[in-house]
């Protein structure tokens, strides 16, 4: 039984890194400016983070965890100047 728990919990970490590392090669690839931030406060911080970006954000933009890319230099410096 304690296998089958060990398992999960290698599965789940091999999931989270392949999504990182996905999210890594998509922003390189695109060539999108990266901003990365300290760890959220709480999720309604990180909620908070992810409406003003829906709200504000003229391009595209995506986030994994606290990092974060965005096509457009603006809405970057914003970003940062909101955020950092």
């Amino acid at each position: 039984m304690g296998m089958n728990i060990e398992h999960e919990i290698l599965d789940k970490l091999a999931s989270d890194m392949s999504k990182e590392i996905d999210y890594d090669v998509l922003v390189s690839v695109l060539n999108w400016i990266r901003v990365e931030l300290p760890p959220f406060n709480s999720r309604y911080h990180a909620v908070d983070i992810a409406d003003w970006c829906a709200n504000n954000c003229m391009g595209e933009f995506m986030n994994h965890g606290v990092k974060f890319a965005f096509e457009e230099s603006k809405d970057a410096e914003w970003f940062i100047l909101r955020w950092r």
